[in-house]
This record gives structure tokens, C-alpha cells and sequence, in this order.
């Protein structure tokens, strides 16, 4: 019993970065912040932890993953804001019916493949955009009401920025593990 527990204690505190991810994502899928709901993420998080680690994955999630805490922060706080801004400029064009529907090709600066995932989720995520392919770091992207010259108004440039600050600390860790 000793031996499972400090199992556990291993296992929580190598992988502290991915539970409070995972404790955040469970706060928003049921919408309500209570200790029930805290402590209820904060078990099934240490669940699916488990559980991954002993069946599926040998890696750590840290080594896997490369989460960190500030840079999850940063980044949700940024793509909920584009996610903002993006609503209140498509939702005119919507309810008039004038949408203009286009298909751009957009190439990113970001050469991981998890990073470039990242960013072609988040501009699915933000209203008047879906990524529909992705090969390499080319992303062909659905958007509404494209302004000549104006990409950036489409792809979230601010989030490819953090992404691309990020992209050599994880590169670092990559190195680190192997």
C-alpha cells in the first residue's frame, strides 16, 4: 500500500503540468467552479494519469507533451480572446446573410508538427474559420469575409507568435530527454 502511494506521489508530481491541464479543461467542460467540481477533475485527472502511464504510454506526459503551466496560461488567455474578438466581427455578416465564404493558403513559421496542430485547432476554434487540410506547416483554411491583404485578420498571427516562442523551449526539452 506504502509502495502504490508514493507510486501515486510520483506519478502526480512529475506529471503536475498535464493534471492542472487536464483539472482546467474538466472546470470547463461542466461549467461550474465548486470544490466538488475541483476535487472531482482533480481525481479523474489523477486517474487518467494513472491509468496512461501504467497501460498505454512508458514517457512521462512532461517528456511527451512539453505542457507547461505558464505557457498553457498565456496561450488559452490569447486564443479565448481571439475567439472573442472573432465573434463579435463575424456575428454582423451571419445574421445579415452576407458572408463571403473563401479558401486560403497559409504557411506557418512553426516547424513541430504538435505546435502546427496546436495552431490549425486554434483557428478552427476561432468563428469564421476552419482549418480543412493541413501538410507539414501549409494550413488551406475556410473563412468568412476576407478583406484583400488582410491574412491577419484571419489567422490568429498573436497566437502563432507564442507558439513560435515556444517552439525552442520545446525543441530544448526534445534534446533534454533524448
Amino acid at each position: 500500500m506504502i509502495r502504490l502511494l508514493k507510486k501515486i506521489g510520483k506519478v502526480i508530481l512529475w506529471n503536475k503540468s498535464i493534471i492542472f491541464f487536464l483539472v482546467v479543461i474538466w472546470i470547463i467542460l461542466f461549467e461550474t467552479t465548486s470544490w466538488f467540481m475541483l476535487l472531482s477533475g482533480l481525481t479523474v485527472a489523477v486517474l487518467v494519469v494513472l491509468m496512461t502511464d501504467q497501460f498505454f504510454s512508458k514517457e512521462k506526459y512532461e517528456k511527451k507533451y512539453h505542457l507547461s503551466v505558464n505557457f498553457f496560461l498565456k496561450y488559452s488567455l490569447r486564443l479565448f480572446f481571439e475567439i472573442f474578438k472573432s465573434s463579435i466581427e463575424v456575428i454582423p455578416s451571419i445574421i445579415t446573410g452576407s458572408a463571403d465564404v473563401q479558401v486560403i493558403s497559409y504557411s506557418s513559421d512553426l516547424t513541430d508538427e504538435f505546435l502546427i496542430s496546436v495552431l490549425a485547432n486554434s483557428i478552427t476554434l476561432t468563428p469564421g474559420t476552419v482549418t480543412i487540410q493541413k501538410k507539414g506547416n501549409h494550413l488551406k483554411i475556410l473563412t468568412l469575409n476576407l478583406p484583400e491583404n488582410h491574412i491577419g485578420e484571419v489567422i490568429p498571427l498573436k497566437l502563432e507568435k507564442i507558439l513560435l516562442t515556444y517552439e525552442p523551449i520545446l525543441k530544448n526539452k526534445e534534446r533534454k530527454y533524448t
